[in-house]
This record gives structure tokens, C-alpha cells and sequence, in this order.
């Protein structure tokens, strides 16, 4: 080995967010359409093992170099961050019809990473003096690729109203 290092950069969090969104576009066709479950499954096995080995190699990558403070607040690659806090939020909601404890867990953990994450950046933004010309499509992954799953997943499996106790709308049943 010649000792030469590779960087692993947070943009590689999109390749499992993009083979959850397939996977997630299968599993509403099967449910819709009562396409075959199996594709579904298998999309989301990969997208997790995806995330998981890009997780794994990140986190050993900012170790080594010692960048983990430096990450975050990285004007052009930061906001990819936030896509490994998104993507297991998605997976907590397919996993819900299958194993509901763990899927609600996963879920709702992640979405307290997702909101701690894009208000620590939204802060950031607010905080540092920053051109037009540095901002770039992936300042929206924190903000919005984070909340519209977040409330959509919760809508989806009516976890507002059963976290609460209380119906999402007084003008809604509670749903049992």
C-alpha cells in the first residue's frame, strides 16, 4: 500500500439518498399499484448498505484527518452533511409497517439529528458573511430535503398524533 489518502467526500451521502428514493418510488408503486414487494426490499437492503459503508468510511476519513470540526461548517461541501441524518429518517419510515417500534425510533431519531443540523447551519449562515456567488443547490438539502420527508413521513404514519396523544387537526379522528 502505497499510504496515499483518499478523501471521502459528504457528497457520497447522495448515493444512498438517491437509492432510498428509488426505493422509496418502489414500495408506493407496490402499494398503489400492487407491483411486486421484492424490488422494494432489495432497494432498501442496498440503500442501507450503502449509507452505512459511507458512514463508516466518513467518519474514519475526518478522523484521520482531522477535520471533523472543519466539516460542518464547510462553505461548498457542509450542507451534504445533513443527507446522513436524512436518509435513515427515510428508512425508519419503511421500516415502520414491518417492525413498528424500531422503524419509530429510527424515524425519530433522525429527525431530531435533521432539525439540530439544519439549524446549526441556517445559525451559520446567519452568523458568517457569505457572497451570493458561494452558495450553491446543495444549501437546500439541510432545510428542505430535511423537513419535507420529515413531515411526510410523520403524516404518512400519523406520528404526530400518536406521539402527542392529541389529533393532528381538531377537525380530524385520532388515528388508532
Amino acid at each position: 500500500m502505497t499510504g496515499r489518502r483518499y478523501l471521502v467526500a459528504p457528497n457520497l451521502f447522495g448515493i444512498s439518498f438517491g437509492a432510498a428514493g428509488l426505493a422509496q418510488a418502489w414500495t408506493v408503486a407496490h402499494n398503489l399499484a400492487r407491483t411486486p414487494e421484492r424490488p422494494g426490499v432489495v432497494l432498501w437492503s442496498g440503500a442501507g448498505l450503502l449509507w452505512l459503508l459511507t458512514v463508516t468510511a466518513y467518519a474514519v476519513n475526518i478522523r484521520s484527518r482531522g477535520h471533523l470540526g472543519k466539516e460542518f461548517t464547510h462553505p461548498v461541501t457542509g450542507p451534504f452533511i445533513s443527507l446522513a441524518s436524512i436518509v435513515p429518517m427515510l428508512f425508519g419510515v419503511a421500516l415502520r409497517p414491518h417492525v413498528d417500534t424500531v422503524g419509530k425510533c429510527v424515524y425519530l431519531v433522525a429527525f431530531v439529528v435533521t432539525v439540530i443540523r439544519g439549524g446549526f447551519l441556517t445559525g451559520v449562515w446567519i452568523r458568517v458573511d457569505m457572497k451570493l456567488v458561494d452558495w450553491h443547490p446543495g444549501y437546500f438539502l439541510p432545510t428542505v430535503a430535511g423537513g419535507l420527508p420529515a413531515v411526510g413521513g410523520a403524516a404518512a404514519r400519523h406520528l404526530s398524533g400518536r406521539l402527542t396523544g392529541r389529533s393532528p387537526s381538531p377537525h380530524l379522528p385520532h388515528a388508532r
